[in-house]
């Protein structure tokens, strides 16, 4: 099954966090550049999952399967301040040098 999917066969959409039933635009971009493993998105934000409690670079090869548990986060201090460890295989910290500069590196 294709990550962009939760098991139900459609299109899977990160939990909103206006309450209002409706995703932020940002998470949207956010969940496309994970799916995409978009280089650009890289040192932009990371991503945590309360399954396992680690956090990822967008560019991560390790893909979420299910996007009901993921968080995003702005920086990689954000994530380690809600109990996320870090990823061994991507190294989020340190994810900014590749495409675009990173805000906290």
């Amino acid at each position: 099954m294709p990550p962009s999917t939760d098991g139900s066969g459609e299109p899977c959409e990160p939990r909103s966090t206006t309450g209002k039933g409706r995703p932020v635009s940002n998470e949207n971009s956010r969940w496309l550049a994970i799916e995409t493993c978009d280089g650009k998105a890289a040192g932009t934000f990371v991503y945590g999952r309360d399954s396992d409690k680690i956090y990822h670079s967008p560019i991560c090869r390790t893909r979420p399967t299910n996007c009901d548990d993921l968080k995003f986060f702005d920086t990689p201090d954000g994530a380690r301040q809600q109990g996320f460890r870090v990823c061994d295989d991507c190294y989020p910290d340190q994810a900014g040098w590749l495409v675009g500069a990173s805000r906290w590196v």
